[in-house]
């Protein structure tokens, strides 16, 4: 792939971020500007790729606390959003996020957890064993969420010092998203490849509900 080429017409990754996370200030102080949502953008966007204009790709959670577009203040045509409960990196994830990275052309890729987040309370909950089920996940495909992210929160439980139920919570859902990157890079050599040569940036982001402002966790 050409990384010039890659690079046109795009902002740098740095200046993306910067980018994003002063939208993200405006939305936690309620000054939503809503760019790129007006009329012309929509019938631009009828007309033109996105991988002229997207500037993130991003794996989210579905919850609907966390609306991306709106938590960074971006409109029609800037960031192409992956969203999963837990924000989990099953393989079609990993296939969606190679296709806005390499396809779309995103030079900035970001992996956002948040707090309070209802997946990894869930795993939480089972392996503590302190609520009972309000579902039998047994009979539903929710154990496929599980299994991503049981792996993160067993051995964070076994080793903490945290005694606060959703300090754990938050903390898990952190560690998630970290190891999520180091996943992307083990599985999408295309990827790895690519964040070497400098053609996109990899950053782990949270989410605070109760502030409404994202940080970059590494």
């Amino acid at each position: 792939m050409d990384i010039e080429l890659l690079k046109q017409g795009k902002p740098q990754p740095t200046e993306i971020l910067d980018r994003l996370l002063a939208g993200n200030l405006r939305f936690a102080e309620g000054k939503l500007t809503y760019p790129h949502t007006d009329r012309a953008r929509r019938e631009l966007s009828a007309t033109s790729s996105q991988g002229d204009y997207a500037i993130a790709t991003l794996l989210s959670c579905s919850d609907s606390r966390v609306p991306p577009e709106l938590i960074f203040d971006c409109g029609i045509m800037d960031l192409f959003i992956v969203r999963l409960a837990g924000n989990v990196l099953c393989d079609s994830a990993l296939a969606s996020i190679e296709y806005g990275v390499l396809h779309v052309h995103t030079p900035l890729l970001l992996v956002m957890a948040h707090s309070q987040c209802g997946a990894v309370t869930a795993v939480v909950n089972e392996m503590q064993k302190k609520e009972a089920r309000e579902t039998n996940h047994d009979e539903t495909h929710v154990h496929e969420l599980f299994k991503h992210i049981i792996p993160v929160v067993k051995p964070l439980l076994e080793e903490t010092q945290l005694t606060d139920k959703q300090q754990i919570i938050n903390e898990c859902a952190r560690e998630h998203a970290k190891i999520i990157v180091r996943k992307i890079r083990e599985r999408s050599k295309p990827i790895a490849k690519l964040e070497a040569q400098g053609g996109v940036w990899i950053v782990p982001v949270y989410y605070e509900l109760e502030t409404g402002k994202v940080s970059c966790i590494e």
